[in-house]
């Protein structure tokens, strides 16, 4: 569970608010490898699926009202479509037998993912942009979709190693 995403939510249930202070800054510097990043875009997604799961209840707009249409709107909306990404690629796959556009689309969707997949196994730190790019793209959306099967699995992610990160001036 994260802690940091179930304490507003355990508030709530107890029937208080959280406040958020605006002026409060923190920086959170990405890994020099975007392997790296997967890894912890990974644990900080299945934690926090697991996290709503297990405070499902606070979903019941019956219930909560508006505080349920947030939570089922900023969050599990927001995770959905990396459960659904490879359902829509299959569907595109199907979809390229019939239209001459969803051939071209499949084409560059593929293209893409394969410019990713190089992004995330390149060893160096600075790949050119477009690589570095596709990479992250990929990186982002397996990372949901893995960290969904982590969740649905209920698999814990109790260990948690700090990501190695470049020292941060300021």
């Amino acid at each position: 569970m994260s802690w940091d995403f179930a304490s507003p939510l355990v508030a709530r249930e107890q029937g208080y608010r959280s406040v958020s202070v605006p002026a409060a800054v923190c920086i959170v510097p990405r890994s020099a490898q975007i392997r790296t990043e997967l890894g912890r875009k990974v644990r900080t997604m299945a934690r926090g699926l697991s996290t709503l799961f297990y405070h499902r209840a606070l979903m019941n707009p019956l219930r909560y009202g508006l505080f349920a249409f947030m939570l089922i709107s900023h969050k599990l909306l927001r995770w959905l479509p990396y459960l659904l990404a490879p359902i829509a690629y299959f569907a595109l796959c199907l979809l390229a037998f019939e239209s001459v556009g969803a051939r071209v689309l499949l084409g560059t969707i593929s293209a893409g993912l394969i410019l990713g997949i190089i992004g995330i196994q390149h060893r160096d730190s600075s790949p050119p942009k477009p690589v570095a790019l596709a990479g992250f793209v990929v990186a982002v959306f397996s990372a949901g979709f893995l960290a969904w099967c982590a969740a649905i699995r209920q698999t814990q992610m109790a260990t948690w190693e700090p990501t190695p990160r470049p020292e941060v001036q300021t």
